[in-house]
């Protein structure tokens, strides 16, 4: 065997190896995402749970900061950071749930561009607030303010209530619309419902202290948490027909699940807490990741032991 001929197989070794590296769920290159990410040190995310923006791929080791707020003596309207953000279908704009302060933090909506340039704020501060999802035109944004359901149009700003029958229920809460804008997930007492986009024909997913439900991004499926006790709150998933409940995390509390764009994956908060944190009143969340079948599970390596991850999105 020619020296060149071994130079062209040990070469045809190392990419067959690399292919293979990059089926696992820690390797960037086995997504096409970016996640954006909601963070703060210890002492801003406990007093304001708002924090600064940072992009980052699930293999990256460091995390790019994208926009930042500081802010020591706020005036009342002033922005002083992000509680959630969610990208676009195309991930070129990013939704805000803004923390605006007005004597307390108040919620507003807001819209940056992919670059982190150029944010502009398109509702009045709310004493809540919440986003539900983007059309999938990208063209507009399903808000919560105080005074309801809202769809904001992302050009104009311009609102339209939203009609949510089921909505009217105080023990309805968490919606989130499915990628196509058809259906509905939510939270009540009993555990997840589904419902029609105008909250009617709900139907019961599941029995438990279950919420944060999130949709797959072929809205053939949702993952949820559920609160099991004695510091155990799980990561579920089940088909959006009420199908193949499916337990993912054990022992250990998770929070907030997100979809990769390619539905392989799943991203989550998880606490941890200082040594002399004794009755763990103060967790500092980091961010792991796992295969959408459980499995494969880890942090992440963008964490950092300084920064709280308040929410994060995956897009694509």
């Amino acid at each position: 065997m020619s020296a060149r001929f071994r130079s062209i197989v040990a070469a045809l070794l190392l990419l067959l190896v690399a292919a293979a590296a990059a089926t696992t769920v820690g390797d960037a290159a086995s997504h096409d995402g970016v996640i954006v990410i909601v963070w703060a040190d210890q002492g801003r995310a406990t007093n304001t749970d708002a924090g600064d923006l940072a992009v980052a791929r699930v293999g990256d080791r460091r995390a790019t900061p994208l926009r930042s707020w500081h802010v020591t003596f706020p005036g009342n309207g002033t922005v002083i950071g992000a509680y959630d953000a969610r990208w676009s279908p195309k991930r070129k704009q990013l939704a805000l749930e803004l923390a605006i302060w007005t004597n307390d933090p108040f919620s507003g909506l807001g819209m940056l561009d992919a670059s982190g340039r150029t944010l502009r704020r398109l509702t009045r501060p709310s004493s809540i607030g919440g986003i539900g999802g983007w059309l999938a035109t990208g063209t507009g944004v399903r808000w919560l303010s105080d005074e309801g359901w809202w769809l904001v149009r992302t050009g104009s700003g311009k609102a339209t209530r939203i009609r949510v029958a089921a909505a009217a229920n105080p023990k309805v809460h968490s919606l989130t619309w499915s990628p196509d804008g058809q259906s509905i997930a939510a939270a009540d007492r009993r555990g997840l419902i589904t419902m029609s986009s105008a909250g009617r024909n709900v139907v019961r997913l599941t029995r438990g202290a279950d919420e944060q439900p999130a949709w797959s991004p072929d809205g053939r499926t949702i993952a949820f948490v559920r609160d099991q006790g004695r510091r155990d709150r799980s990561v579920y998933t089940v088909g959006s027909n009420g199908r193949g409940l499916r337990r993912l995390t054990t022992g250990i509390v998770a929070a907030s699940p997100r979809w990769s764009p390619d539905g392989r994956s799943i991203i989550f908060r998880r606490p941890t807490f200082a040594a002399d944190d004794v009755d763990r009143t103060f967790p500092r969340w980091e961010l792991d990741a796992m295969d959408a079948g459980g499995g494969s599970e880890r942090r992440l390596a963008f964490n950092r032991p300084w920064r709280s991850v308040l929410s994060a999105d995956w897009g694509r």
